[in-house]
């Protein structure tokens, strides 16, 4: 009888169905996807800070500087993204409560990832560090980044109301939001605002003076924009740039053409290097050349603010005042065009 059992055990067991190793595949693939979906997971909303020894830190701007540093902000700014949103999750599960942590993986969602949830996160970080001007100013930063101008605009007027006026970064980049959306008054009032602190600001001087002609003050900006561009070169707004070129072409004008005519060549599309060369054969004193340059950049991009505001004072340093006033005008009206 025993024999009879093991043979009948024997037979069932040859006789059971070989798993195909298709399936095999389907269940590690749906096995790797919930280990995924585990180490994916939105990060929580923290409602409470870790205590430390360095939170008097987020009152200073160390705190940014320190987020900068960390892993997934690295990881960001060298362009490998899916790395940098992994590790910030990681990073969160590890460190939930910390302020540092929260504010870089919200930086890194809101930039990359989970664009809502990142500033969902960034937004509690200004309920956690209520006081700390530099935790607000990146959350701004960041609702900018995403698009939300409406937003950002509203957490700079706060910063500007709640903000000594001599601490001049949340006023310089809410004037920046005001020229986005076209108000010409907003600008000119903040800019003229900024240069009661910093009278020396050049590149503040010029955009006050193109938001000077779009609220019906044309002769005085342009005025001003002369004597702007009368100013020795090293005092240009485009003038750091330009040396930058010059030293990585061995101090050779001559180089420091042809590299940009390169970088025109691999980036076609692309106005910011037909910019750099205007500015540059204007830094080097050589206006005949710019119109050149300027009818290519204008092929490019038509509505480039820029590109006209440089070609007036090509036209300013060739003696024709009347061209370069009509450059400017054209300047103004693209700048506050409403349409970026």
């Amino acid at each position: 009888m025993a024999d009879k059992a093991d043979d009948k055990k024997s037979k069932a067991t040859l006789n059971i169905t070989p798993v195909p190793p298709i399936i095999l595949a389907v269940i590690a693939v749906i096995a790797f996807g919930f280990t995924l979906k585990r180490s994916t997971i939105a990060p929580s909303i923290p409602t409470v800070l870790a205590p430390s020894k360095d939170n008097q830190k987020m009152y200073t701007a160390l705190i940014l500087e320190d987020v900068a540093n960390m892993e997934p902000s690295k990881l960001l700014a060298a362009g490998q993204v899916d790395e940098a949103i992994g590790q910030a999750n990681k990073e969160m599960q590890e460190k939930p409560n910390d302020l540092e942590t929260i504010i870089c993986v919200g930086n890194v969602l809101s930039e990359k990832g989970d664009k809502q949830r990142g500033l969902d996160l960034l937004k509690q970080t200004c309920v956690l560090a209520k006081d700390s001007r530099y935790v607000r100013i990146n959350y701004a930063r960041h609702l900018n980044m995403a698009g939300r101008q409406d937003d950002a605009a509203k957490e700079y007027e706060t910063l500007c109301k709640t903000t000594a006026k001599q601490w001049l970064d949340p006023r310089i980049e809410l004037a920046a939001i005001y020229v986005q959306k076209g108000k010409a008054s907003e600008a000119a009032n903040l800019h003229k605002s900024i240069l009661e602190i910093d009278p020396e600001n050049v590149a503040v001087k010029r955009a006050y003076c193109i938001a000077m002609a779009r609220t019906g003050q044309e002769d005085a900006g342009f005025e001003l924009f002369e004597k702007l561009c009368a100013l020795p070169k090293d005092q240009q707004p485009y003038a750091e740039n330009c040396k930058q070129l010059l030293k990585t072409s061995g101090g050779s004008s001559r180089k420091a053409v042809i590299q940009l005519k390169d970088d025109i060549t691999l980036r076609q599309k692309q106005i910011r290097p037909r910019l750099e060369l205007i500015e540059l054969y204007l830094y080097l004193n050589r206006p005949k050349d710019v119109k050149e340059a300027f009818d290519a950049a204008i092929k490019v991009d038509p509505k480039s603010a820029a590109a006209h505001a440089l070609m007036a004072e090509a036209h300013l340093k060739l003696k024709d005042n009347e061209a370069a006033k009509e450059e400017f005008k054209k300047a103004a009206a693209l700048t506050y065009s409403n349409k970026h």
